[in-house]
């Protein structure tokens, strides 16, 4: 049996970044903080010197750095540098300064400073996107619309210990960073939903001549209300995609945006992916590449009520040959009570799925010409239930329950392959 305590985050509606910033997560505003020691209290100390005044720290509120004060080693030469946020209030206007600091000889001093209106930090990023050597800077800044940030790119100068910004001003609802066409030199996806002034958009933007352009486009779907998860990862050996999971008005949607490096240009090669539940995409079977989920129910015969077909997640795969997904794994999930079953590839076509009205237990038939014969059984037992279902024998455990199974037809489906095929995704439940 194979426990990957890891889908729990997969299989709900929880979200997490690998490499992009996305969803609005408040984050709170502290104004001067408990003192600090050490680094920490040299680069607090710069800030209230250049504030001169009142100030509040302001915390990127989505990405993978949320604090107001990121240490990042810019020039990889095990010397981190600093970037800070804080906000000022002069009479009726409001300042967010970006401080960025390096140390020199054991002081930190200030390398420039960075003043905008806009009072809020979407997201932070580092990225090397002109192969130099030294990480850029990428801040997003909340503006005034809904959906709506503004991006904002930094270099930074290790020689002289200065930095400047390159470029601003390019409008995103989310963005990421990869190398998306294959040349081993990161690029930046802009990501935006659609509104009233603007198209619902993937812009890959690439870097040329000590600026920013845009290298291509493709339409995403305009439906989607919300971005719930953006994550930015391989789905072959040598193609990074950026995977979005998007709320629409009653269901999710996935997109996957990869770049067609034959034809040069961006795709949206799974526009039509819609679910009734979020399902983020994974690695679901270890080869280092991310899967697709699809969410359906698995087909009965014409003696079986339609209502009881049991969910079914399939994962897909990229063929990078037709440059598009193609079905891989087949599962049969039990959601209520958090556990999946993987089907042996010979069975899927002859298989079908029922759950019970209370969920607890999930049959699965080898489907025949005429009629269906059951092959194995999973139950749910409550620990304290001193009634053990007669013939089925113990999978798996946790706080609450027992998860027993009956194989009642070795010859469609193995006890080997129930033990290695089932997943328990949600040990809480």
């Amino acid at each position: 049996m194979k426990i990957k305590n890891s889908i729990l985050a997969l299989l709900t509606v929880s979200a997490v970044f690998l490499s992009g910033c996305s969803i609005n997560l408040s984050g709170a505003d502290l104004i001067h903080p408990p003192k600090t020691t050490g680094n920490e209290a040299e680069i607090q100390k710069l800030i209230e010197e250049d504030a001169e005044s009142d100030y509040t720290l302001k915390y990127p509120k989505t990405g993978d750095y949320r604090s107001a004060i990121i240490t990042e080693d810019l020039n990889y030469d095990e010397s981190p540098e600093a970037v800070a946020f804080y906000n000022t209030v002069d009479g009726e206007n409001s300042f967010t300064h970006m401080l960025v600091m390096n140390n020199q000889d054991g002081a930190w001093q200030v390398s420039f400073d960075y003043t905008t209106e806009y009072s809020d930090i979407d997201c932070v990023q580092f990225t090397d996107y002109d192969s130099d050597g030294v990480k850029e800077i990428l801040v997003g800044f909340v503006t005034y619309s809904a959906n709506v940030n503004e991006l904002a790119v930094f270099d930074y100068n290790p020689e002289t210990a200065t930095g400047h910004l390159v470029e601003s001003g390019k409008q995103y609802t989310s963005f990421s960073t990869g190398d998306y066409d294959g040349d081993n030199a990161s690029e930046i996806m802009l990501l935006t939903l659609s509104t009233a002034e603007t198209k619902a958009l993937a812009t890959l933007i690439d870097y040329e001549d000590n600026s920013l352009y845009p290298l291509t486009s493709c339409n995403l779907n305009p439906s989607v209300t919300k971005f719930e998860n953006v994550q930015s990862a391989l789905i072959s050996e040598d193609t990074t995609a950026v995977i979005v999971d998007g709320f629409l008005s009653d269901s999710y949607n996935t997109q996957v945006i990869a770049y067609d490096t034959s034809k040069l240009i961006l795709k949206n090669i799974s526009t039509d992916i819609e679910n009734s539940r979020l399902i983020k995409s994974m690695d679901f079977d270890g080869d280092g590449l991310l899967e697709i989920p699809t969410l359906y129910s698995s087909a009965v015969d014409k003696a079986t009520d339609v209502s009881t077909a049991s969910p079914m997640v399939l994962w897909n795969g990229f063929d990078k040959d037709k440059f598009s997904l193609s079905p891989e794994i087949h599962c049969v999930v039990n959601f209520d009570y958090g556990y999946s079953f993987e089907l042996p590839s010979e069975v899927i076509n002859s298989a079908m799925a029922v759950v019970s009205q209370d969920s607890k237990t999930v049959n699965i038939y080898k489907m025949k010409s005429k009629g269906s014969k059951l092959a194995l059984s999973f139950r749910v037992v409550e620990k304290n239930d001193d009634h053990k279902a007669a013939k089925y024998s113990t999978l798996t455990s946790n706080s609450k329950y027992d998860y027993t199974y009956m194989l009642t037809d070795e010859k469609f489906i193995s006890d080997e392959v129930v033990n290695k095929n089932f997943t328990l995704f949600n040990e809480s439940v």
